[in-house]
């Protein structure tokens, strides 16, 4: 019995100097536990130091840049600015310019209605800030679309400023009434048959115009004497003409034209003109010769086209077109070029910017 108790007390002493020692191990790791948290407090991560301007600018750029929007969710979305930190959040819906570009797409993922109750929430955030507006349909067995299915969107047609539609050309009715901040229109619009003009009443901000196709060219009536900016993308050249004839504010115009049909060759007297480019999407060399030579245009500085249409000597066809017009350029672009370099330079050496480039054929 006494040799137990003896090997108790011995036993009893290990423990309580192993104990001893364990806690003076714990009282140095607490110690050093508080030196290492006063330092990570004391330690302020960069991008935390950042003033609220500079995480602004951030924030902007590393969205889409304007107007194409960004998604309701994912990667490019601003809804990911505000899940980091309280910090952040605060900044990004205290910033209406996150919000302004809204795109509804369907048939998509995100149901319309779902898509419906986002926009309303980004339209909330984007305060007083025009909105750029995406509106891509394709969905349902006739392609039909309603204001009902994104009635947030449609509701805040005065503060549009930017408009895409991607659609058929009856998905327009959708959008039909005033839209006084409107300053761009881009159509894209697809279908059979001459759709019934759709006519744009009251834009008087429009100023620049993208068409994509024939379809969008006869699909709407347009203020076209207003237009400064136009861009007609795979457009017949006699529809080409007849609109361009009615725009002699314009200054800035990219053609690229479709070379189908019987050509006929108004006058096109463009007085503001400044920049031209021409592009051919399909046609026969030489077929744009006439159409080039129609323009009159003495204010142009900036000309951009391929070789071909110019003829086989794009040289002298050059050559006319500058002393038809009667202008002074200072900026000329030859794609595709075929005559030698020196060629261009000693016939123009009074253009200080005479260059080439290759171009994708589609």
């Amino acid at each position: 019995m006494l040799s137990v108790l003896a090997a108790d007390r011995s036993r009893l002493a290990d423990i309580n100097s192993r104990i001893a020692d364990l806690e003076r191990s714990l009282s140095e790791l607490r110690n050093e536990r508080v030196i290492v948290q006063g330092r990570l407090d004391e330690y302020k991560y960069p991008v935390i130091t950042l003033p609220n301007e500079i995480i602004c600018e951030i924030f902007i750029h590393f969205l889409p840049v304007y107007p194409r929007p960004p998604p309701f969710t994912g990667t490019e979305s601003p809804t990911n600015l505000a899940r980091v930190c309280r910090h952040w959040r605060e900044i990004a819906l205290s910033l209406p310019m996150l919000w302004r570009a809204i795109g509804v797409i369907q048939p998509h993922r995100m149901s319309y209605k779902r898509q419906n109750q986002m926009s309303e929430v980004w339209i909330k955030r984007s305060g007083a800030c025009p909105l750029a507006i995406n509106i891509a349909y394709y969905g349902g067995h006739d392609g039909s679309l309603s204001p009902e299915d994104i009635p947030a969107v449609i509701s805040q047609r005065p503060r549009w400023e930017r408009l895409r539609i991607d659609a058929l050309p009856h998905a327009l009715t959708v959008i039909d009434g005033p839209m006084p901040r409107l300053r761009h229109l881009d159509l894209a619009l697809c279908g059979n048959g001459i759709p019934a003009p759709f006519e744009f009443r009251e834009v008087p901000l429009l100023r620049s115009v993208t068409l994509h196709s024939w379809v969008s060219s006869k699909a709407v009536t347009l203020p076209w004497g207003q237009l400064t900016c136009l861009t007609l993308l795979g457009i017949e050249r006699n529809r080409c003409a007849a609109i361009l004839q009615q725009t002699d504010r314009l200054i800035h115009c990219i053609l690229e034209v479709v070379t189908s049909g019987p050509a006929d060759h108004p006058r096109l007297a463009l007085p503001c003109l400044e920049s031209l480019v021409v592009k051919e999407r399909r046609g026969i060399e030489g077929d744009l010769k006439r159409f080039l030579h129609s323009f009159v245009v003495p204010a142009l500085r900036s000309l951009e086209l391929e070789e071909q249409l110019f003829g086989s000597d794009p040289v002298a066809a050059l050559e006319s077109f500058i002393s038809q017009s009667g202008c002074t350029l200072q900026r000329v672009c030859i794609a595709e070029r075929t005559k030698p370099t020196k060629t261009y330079l000693l016939a123009f050496p009074h253009i200080p910017d005479f260059s080439f480039a290759r171009v994708e054929r589609r």
